[in-house]
């Protein structure tokens, strides 16, 4: 049986960390939060954080330890060290995939391109933020968006 990943998808200094912050009432240190009555494990780690680490900690992920778990991830397919690809792949063994994309950047200055967008749809379900958003905003579709698929 496969567990659920919701996946918190926006580039580098998007504000994924801020959203998730929001997404457990502004405390950064909580890893499980309950929505419907399910345990969700959090891991705020992102691959433009730390690319390698978080493709190690994914391939240890069993859903039967952790069923439901929230990710971020930067989409940046084309950088062979941020490992995006190898991440999905790992992830789609044990998991089905939910991503939720930040389209723009908080300013509207930057957006994922299609061809991210596309390339996440081969994994799993996407749903698109499609406009800038503050972080309590964000925070709570996000949490909107999880709520429909756990």
């Amino acid at each position: 049986m496969k567990g659920k990943a919701f996946i918190l998808v926006g580039h580098a200094d998007w504000g994924k960390s801020l959203t998730l912050k929001e997404f457990t009432n502004g405390v950064r240190q909580y890893r499980w939060w309950k929505i419907k009555n399910k345990w969700i494990y959090i891991k705020r780690m992102s691959n433009d954080d730390d690319s390698k680490g978080l493709y190690n900690y994914i391939k240890k992920m069993k859903p039967d330890e952790h069923e439901n778990i929230v990710l971020t991830l930067c989409p940046n397919f084309e950088v062979k060290n941020r490992k995006t690809e190898d991440i999905l792949q790992q992830l789609n063994k044990n998991y089905e995939m939910f991503f939720f994309v930040l389209k723009y950047n908080y300013d509207a200055s930057a957006q994922i391109k299609d061809s991210e967008v596309s390339e996440l749809k081969k994994y799993g379900t996407v749903e698109i933020l499609s406009k800038p958003e503050d972080k309590k905003v964000r925070a709570k579709q996000f949490k909107q968006f999880v709520e429909s698929y756990i």
